[in-house]
């Protein structure tokens, strides 16, 4: 099969789906015209599927018509060549269906009855890290080339490259300068405006990679740079930092809070900032408790959100803490870990207990918490809580099938939520591995407050795994895989994981085929071309990832761009707004419904 084609069939054809009834099909021949395709869209319930989309389509789509069905669910293509197309329907929340169609200058009438979506994801192992193994101390970055980068202490990493499936080891050049010359591990990390990947702080590691007792926290900062493969030391933090919080600011620069300080101390309420522009770090206001690695990200009304713990916000302009609402579930800390409650009825987490929840900023900016350990659910009990900043409030959501903390949470660029993997509470009937955690997998929809249930991954996986947004839509998960807080064994496994969601199953994706610019400001104007003409109904940032633990120091944000579309040409602004538009990489996703085009890597400047 040729490039194209292979490329072709990734874009459309990754599975057809089989949830659809046919109820109608006839066709006679119409002498001296061209063909046409009439029909209806049903669901179960005979009501009319409106604003459905229709594709009709060859298998290189150098052919492509796409039409909307009308408020009797009804839609037409006409003029049609004699030929071989495929003919696609899709609706949100019902399943895709295709079918082929012969054109032979007739008319045909196709009526559907659409079922209930019951694609679950597809996952495939697309590489492994050996000889290195990753868990108690690592982190993984999208870099904007499109690799990966692994890392548990900065002196031997690994770089993936999720599309050619090969890996690298910068440590293994002819100049050992491509190496770094000092251990970092339990570090934090994030992307600078340059590309290059900062490792923040961290700790010393014994032999077998852990941070043991007799370790000590450390005060470095170095960045990698994914174009050399060579490493720059910055001047050090202020204060040593084991396992830092981070959080970015609208500009770039990046917010440090608490961490431990060991041997002498568990955990710090001091502060810093790193400026982009010196490299050099600022101390600034403390915490209001000593604490820091907890779930944090800067919100749409100008401070910065902390989630663990207490709950506080920074604001960036005084340089001032001040605790928000606590959770109307508060009791949430180390919790069950290894099956064993360390709770109390009605204690609150200690310090140094790890969070039971990550967060991601909604497009409507609320936060998300998803996960919590069993002995902590209270108020009606609930895995989501929804903070508000506007009123400062918390909300329960919906529970999945599967309640568990510790769980691997991603946004994806419909909107929905991965969450996958982490601690099922006692009693759950699911998979787990014998150090208690799960491979189970679930989508949430923030929107309508409601979960599906995936496919399980290959391996069950505990908070040290890494999960990244790939550019082609994917979701890819490594390590974890072995007892939490310990380098994992031999034994354990180092696959690469990577989940295909289900809208990678639902007919032609749009397809970026050029754009005028990649390096952009705020408020800037530019353009794309498609290499079909899909019809958009969306075009959309969403910030490149950075992950340690339960925590994504990238680009909290998913962002939908105005935008035009004439025939193959789209033209989109970046919007003025700093908060809402950080500065850094992106991926600039074109959509159709809940379908994502191949994601392109942009960079937001911070002028």
């Amino acid at each position: 099969m040729s490039k194209l084609l292979s490329r072709r069939k990734f874009l459309y054809g990754m599975g057809l789906g089989a949830s659809a009834l046919l109820v109608g099909l006839y066709g006679s021949l119409v002498q001296g015209a061209k063909g046409a395709i009439t029909g209806g869209i049903q669901n179960r319930s005979n009501d009319y599927l409106q604003q459905a989309r229709v594709t009709l389509f060859n298998d290189d789509l150098s052919f492509f018509r796409e039409v909307r069905s009308n408020d009797q669910g009804e839609y037409s293509f006409g003029h049609l060549p004699s030929g071989s197309y495929k003919l696609g329907i899709s609706a949100k929340g019902f399943a895709y269906e295709e079918t082929k169609v012969e054109m032979r200058n007739s008319r045909q009438t196709l009526r559907f009855v659409l079922e209930q979506e019951t694609e679950q994801g597809r996952w495939e192992v697309i590489g492994d890290t050996t000889p290195e193994r990753f868990g108690g101390t690592n982190s993984g970055v999208l870099m904007p080339d499109g690799r990966i980068i692994f890392c548990h202490n900065t002196i031997d990493p690994v770089v993936f490259d999720p599309v050619s499936r090969e890996k690298s080891f910068p440590k293994q050049s002819a100049e050992m300068s491509h190496s770094s010359n000092s251990m970092q591990g339990c570090h934090n990390v994030s992307h600078l405006l340059d590309g290059r990947v900062l490792y923040v702080g961290g700790g010393t590691l014994d032999n077998q990679g852990n941070f043991s007792a007799g370790q000590s926290a450390i005060r470095i900062v170095k960045a990698f740079d994914p174009k050399t493969a060579r490493w720059e030391v910055f001047p050090p933090m202020n204060e040593v930092r084991w396992y830092p919080g981070l959080a970015r600011l609208q500009d770039g620069d990046l917010l440090t809070f608490g961490g431990g300080q060991q041997p002498a101390k568990l955990r710090t309420a001091t502060c810093e900032i790193f400026s982009q522009d010196t490299k050099e770090w600022k101390s600034t206001d403390s915490l209001t408790a000593e604490g820091g690695f907890g779930p944090t990200a800067l919100l749409y009304t100008g401070e910065v959100f902390v989630s663990w713990y207490p709950p506080q916000l920074f604001n960036v302009e005084t340089g001032r803490w001040r605790n928000t609402t606590n959770f109307r579930q508060p009791r949430r800390g180390t919790g069950e870990q290894a099956g064993q409650s360390v709770l109390g009825s009605g204690e609150l987490p200690q310090l140094g207990d790890h969070p039971d929840h990550s967060i991601v900023v909604l497009p409507d900016g609320r936060v998300a918490a998803i996960g919590i350990w069993g002995a902590a659910m209270e108020n009606g009990g609930s895995m989501v809580e929804i903070f508000d900043p506007a009123s400062e409030r918390w909300s329960l959501g919906a529970n999945p099938q599967t309640i568990r903390a510790h769980p691997e949470v991603l946004q994806l660029p419909d909107g929905r939520i991965f969450v996958a993997a982490g601690a099922p509470q006692a009693g759950e009937k699911v998979f787990t591995n014998e150090w208690g955690y799960t491979n189970a997998v679930d989508l949430y929809d923030p929107l309508a407050d409601s979960w599906r249930k995936m496919s399980p991954m290959k391996n069950a996986r505990e908070y040290h795994a890494i999960t990244l947004l790939l550019p082609d839509g994917r979701v890819l998960v490594h390590a974890g895989a072995g007892r939490p807080a310990f380098n994992p064994p031999p034994s354990v496994s180092e696959e690469i994981e990577a989940f295909s969601p289900p809208y990678l199953f639902r007919g032609p994706r749009p397809e970026i085929h050029s754009i005028s610019a990649t390096d952009l400001a705020r408020g800037d104007s530019f353009s794309f071309e498609l290499s079909f003409p899909a019809q958009l109904t969306d075009v959309k940032l969403i910030g490149v990832n950075a992950i340690t633990h339960f925590l994504d120091a990238g680009i909290p944000r998913l962002l939908e761009l105005p935008f035009s579309q004439s025939e193959s040409k789209i033209s989109a602004q970046i919007p003025t707004d700093s908060l809402k538009v950080m500065a850094g990489y992106y991926l600039l996703f074109a959509m159709t419904d809940d379908v994502p085009s191949i994601g392109r890597f942009v960079r937001v400047r911070a002028d």
